[in-house]
């Protein structure tokens, strides 16, 4: 354990590990001026995810969340240029019939509403061709799902999933790697 220096409040020192987490991802996403960044999650490390982007240099930074109060906070304090809320208390559509006539399991159901909010929040954000970095920020599968769709499709970045399924001081990187005939049918 490591003492904080004299100048530094015990609330500016309680940022220090999640900072470290947003800076070590960014840096593993190879973050460049000018790349378009989208933030699921606007928790304390969506927050700074958020911010730290735009430091450095990001032209767009965009933020998903469950919760409209930290979205707008988000969006009030410059931190976004655009925010999409997830409506979780909707009802989703009728779920379509696969062509095989099965119903669709639950798996490929979660896939497709997240692709559905994918889609939603990329017209939202006047984004249709995904953005350069996805950052997942929730630990909640759905999100790590929407995080997928909501990529550029020639993306050369991963996915940056800084909670999901690990410790918190883990970063899961995603590079492309689906196979097209295992989800074409949810297409």
């Amino acid at each position: 354990m490591s003492s904080l220096p004299e100048h530094c409040s015990p609330e500016q020192g309680a940022l220090a590990e999640p900072l470290s987490v947003v800076l070590h991802a960014l840096r593993r996403a190879q973050l460049q001026p000018g790349q378009t960044v989208f933030v699921l999650g606007t928790g304390s490390i969506g927050i700074l995810a958020c911010s730290v982007a735009k430091a450095l240099g990001a032209s767009r930074v965009a933020a998903a969340d469950i919760n409209r109060g930290r979205l707008e906070f988000t969006k009030a304090h410059g931190l976004t240029d655009d925010v999409y809320h997830v409506d979780i208390s909707a009802k989703p559509p009728p779920s379509r019939v696969p062509v095989k006539g099965t119903l669709p399991t639950p798996a490929e159901e979660s896939i497709r509403r997240s692709r559905d909010n994918a889609t939603a929040a990329l017209d939202v954000c006047g984004a249709p061709d995904g953005f350069d970095i996805v950052m997942e920020c929730t630990g909640v599968e759905s999100s790590a799902q929407m995080g997928i769709f909501v990529r550029h499709l020639n993306c050369k970045s991963p996915l940056m999933a800084t909670k999901l399924f690990l410790s918190l001081h883990s970063v899961l990187e995603l590079a492309e790697s689906l196979c097209w005939s295992e989800w074409a049918h949810l297409q």
